[in-house]
């Protein structure tokens, strides 16, 4: 909102009365206006690069990465650190190639092309909210649509150019600060006490690493040298936050608490404020003052510890989990199952799961005792765009991802099943046929085919060329080039995508993948597309259409778990790895 000023012209060891003008009367010179702070999570080494070279600072774990370097054969992050002193230092860290878990932050220059998303690697958050120019911030829950909190907003890393022209995330070294430079720059140096006793917050911000996130990003964008006043922050920023259309039942717990259901039954809302119990004795609170809490993608380490500091977890694929115990050097989740008529105990390993999210109650008085970042009110994962996995039915009603085994096609087909033969045919003549034998797309649709209509037949990948747009145009976001495909075998954009989506795949036998298009090695040069038919060639064959109507989806980064609720839902979801030379 306000951008961010040196502190020689706002000191940190007061918080003016107002901020039009520097404290000895100089205008003030603001950078990084209209720049936010985002999140990023769970990304690798190489998409930290990609940050690197686009946003010049990274606040990881209280740390900043500012480059990376090649020292005696190893990559290395280049880091700035705090010594003992309190001033920040050059450091260097081993980059390891096991280690594809990096979440932090960064400050970047929001552009209006945000929208919400569920969390996705390559892509960094942030809250929507505006402050007005009261300074009050409000959540608006009919905005929302969600209680589970705030929605984020969310932008592709690879939409950003990076700082220089040329910067790639191979490259042997980069660093956005100059090393030399470092330690005589502003914001290295360590806090006065002034700063640190007449404003906590400055030192919170310093120790959380905000107060350099805010000081080197100044430097990386902008190149001026500062040390960032965090008392104009606290003038400049929120004063108050108001909530608008909040669900009742979200927020009763907080201050209302809970009550005994043989008090207050729950097959009626009260009309009027419940002052006494139904049998109008006094209506005993439990966990007033606590809140719901939302962790995200935390390891079986930090479960442990929600489990130790709040007794019940509430977890979004264990479930409700109330202890753990050893054996044999393994850990278990003792879990509850819960049905309609019944819920009991079980008993679930814990190398099941690569990680967890999900919700349990606090007490804000005693939060700074837990050894987790626990926030209300913070995130919603919804978009239009998206499909939430566990809203498609299952292929079989009887069979969930915790069934003992599952086959969506049994064994005594696959070796008979068309589409997965070798194809007998000349098809590597069209160019974009060959390509989706080679990406498994053909296998896919094959394969779906069956799953769904229970043919075996060998989808027609000429007929959905001959239903390709009669031009395709490709713009990227990085430079002004354009890519041009026009109908026919040399696509080569996957337009078989957009053409089965639109119209649906008849059959190999109705309209063979061997006819001859615009594109395919024995066409003529001036070949043009011919009209598209409206049977089969052979007209006794009955011209269907499959998966009208049906979408292309895209996955990654799935866990175990994950891959199996997708498997028993109503696609079929195919991963072929090639093993030598077989």
């Amino acid at each position: 909102k306000s951008g961010i000023v040196d502190s020689k012209c706002i000191p940190n060891d007061i918080v003016p009365d107002y901020v039009k003008i520097c404290n000895d009367n100089r205008e003030l010179d603001k950078y990084l206006v209209g720049f936010v702070q985002s999140e990023f999570r769970n990304e690798n080494a190489d998409t930290v690069k990609q940050l690197l070279i686009r946003f010049g600072v990274i606040l990881i774990n209280q740390e900043l990465i500012i480059g990376w370097d090649l020292q005696d054969n190893q990559d290395v992050w280049i880091m700035a650190q705090l010594d003992q002193s309190d001033k920040y230092t050059i450091s260097y860290q081993v980059i390891s190639e096991l280690d594809n878990y990096y979440s932090g932050r960064v400050l970047f220059y929001k552009r209006d092309f945000g929208s919400e998303i569920p969390y996705e690697r390559e892509y960094i958050y942030y809250y929507q909210q505006k402050i007005d120019e009261n300074g009050v911030l409000e959540y608006d829950y009919n905005e929302i649509q969600q209680a589970d909190g705030v929605k984020d907003k969310f932008i592709n890393i690879y939409d950003f150019k990076t700082l220089k022209r040329g910067y790639r995330q191979d490259d042997k070294l980069f660093f956005s600060i100059r090393q030399q430079d470092f330690s005589s720059l502003n914001t290295s140096q360590k806090l006065t006490e002034n700063e640190i006793e007449k404003c906590p917050a400055v030192l919170n911000s310093h120790m959380a690493g905000l107060y350099s996130l805010l000081g080197y990003t100044v430097k990386a964008i902008v190149d001026v040298d500062i040390a960032p006043s965090i008392t104009y922050f606290i003038k400049s920023g929120i004063k108050k936050i108001t909530y608008k259309n909040v669900p009742p039942e979200f927020l009763g717990l907080h201050g209302a608490g809970v009550v005994d259901s043989d008090c207050i039954p729950n097959n009626v809302v009260p009309e009027e404020y419940i002052s006494q119990c139904k049998d109008e004795s006094p209506v005993v609170k439990h966990l007033d003052d606590y809140s719901v809490g939302r962790y995200y993608k935390v390891d079986g380490w930090d479960m442990k510890d929600l489990i130790s500091q709040f007794g019940v977890v509430l977890d979004d694929r264990v479930g409700i989990i109330i202890g753990l115990h050893t054996e044999d050097y393994n850990f278990y989740w003792h879990r509850l199952n819960i049905n309609e008529s019944d819920q009991f105990l079980s008993v679930v390993s814990t190398d099941e799961f690569n990680s967890y999210s999900g919700y349990v109650l606090f007490n804000e008085r005693i939060l700074d005792k837990s050894p987790l970042d626990i926030e209300s009110l913070k995130y919603t994962r919804i978009d239009e765009e998206y499909y939430n996995l566990l809203e498609i039915p299952p292929l079989n009603e009887q069979q969930d991802e915790s069934a003992e085994s599952f086959r969506s096609i049994p064994a005594d087909i696959i070796p008979n099943l068309k589409s997965l033969q070798i194809i007998d045919s000349e098809v590597e003549k069209c160019q974009e046929i060959d390509s989706a034998l080679s990406e498994i797309d053909f296998q896919l649709v094959g394969a779906s085919i069956y799953i769904y209509y229970k043919e075996n037949i060998i989808p027609s990948f000429s007929q959905l060329i001959w239903n390709y747009p009669k031009r395709t145009i490709v713009k990227y976001d990085d430079d002004d080039t354009e890519e041009w495909f026009d109908k026919g075998c040399l696509g080569d954009f996957k337009q078989y995508i957009i053409s089965l989506e639109e119209k649906g795949v008849v059959s190999d036998q109705c309209i063979s993948n061997d006819i001859i298009l615009p594109g395919h090695d024995d066409a003529p040069d001036d070949m043009v597309m011919p009209p598209h038919p409206t049977q089969c060639t052979d007209p006794q064959i009955p011209f269907t259409h499959y998966f009208q109507g049906f979408r292309f989806g895209f996955a990654q980064g799935l866990n175990n778990e994950q891959l199996k609720q997708k498997l028993n839902r109503k696609f079929i979801l195919w991963f072929i790895h090639w093993m030598g030379e077989s």
